[in-house]
């Protein structure tokens, strides 16, 4: 009979150890890390310790627990919480928080719909290279919602956000040059994204 060797757990790597000493440390970085790790085994505890670097003013950490709050994932749904976190956030300069913002305002969700300041939450995250914000910043632009219609800015916005991976802002552009090359005796022609 072959005998197997005696299970051991594995031990974690120096750079893992770390991140769990300084996590249990109260070092908001390791804990916001630690929380992307296990949030989707363990939702309650992403929630955790995201609130735990939240509370320690990390930005990305208020950008998180927003997240979880509007989708009640590991905490009770609140979508007043998320708004409150992504604002805290987003003054914080957190792009992803913006972006989410943004969307809120412009769809009138939680808040009261507005859809210029929603544009400048956009411009704000897109500037910081957001793909999501450039793609629905070029929709604008593309549109007229919020800002005046700019075609060549929205193609602009379109062409990096498509460059960086965005499907969407793909076809967005493609619409968007179909527009311009139509020219102003087709005034009707535009996005249908996010119109």
């Amino acid at each position: 009979m072959i005998r197997r060797p005696p299970r051991s757990t594995p031990k974690p790597s120096s750079a893992a150890s770390d991140v769990y000493k300084r996590q249990a440390e109260g070092n908001a970085q390791a804990q916001t890390l630690k929380a992307s790790r296990v949030s989707d085994d363990d939702p309650a505890e992403a929630a955790r310790l995201f609130r735990l670097a939240a509370d320690q003013g990390l930005p990305a950490a208020r950008s998180h627990l927003g997240r979880c709050y509007l989708e009640g994932r590991g905490v009770g749904q609140d979508a007043r919480e998320a708004l409150n976190l992504w604002q805290l956030a987003a003054d914080a300069g957190d792009a992803t928080a913006q972006s989410s913002l943004a969307y809120l305002l412009f769809i009138g969700q939680v808040v009261a719909r507005d859809q210029v300041r929603a544009a400048k939450y956009w411009t704000r995250a897109a500037k910081q290279e957001e793909v999501s914000a450039m793609y629905l910043l070029g929709t604008c632009y593309a549109n007229g919602t919020g800002v005046k219609k700019d075609l060549d800015e929205a193609s602009a916005w379109l062409l990096k956000a498509a460059k960086a991976g965005s499907d969407d802002a793909k076809a967005a552009y493609a619409d968007v040059l179909a527009a311009i090359k139509a020219g102003p005796a087709k005034p009707e022609a535009r996005t249908t994204h996010l119109a």
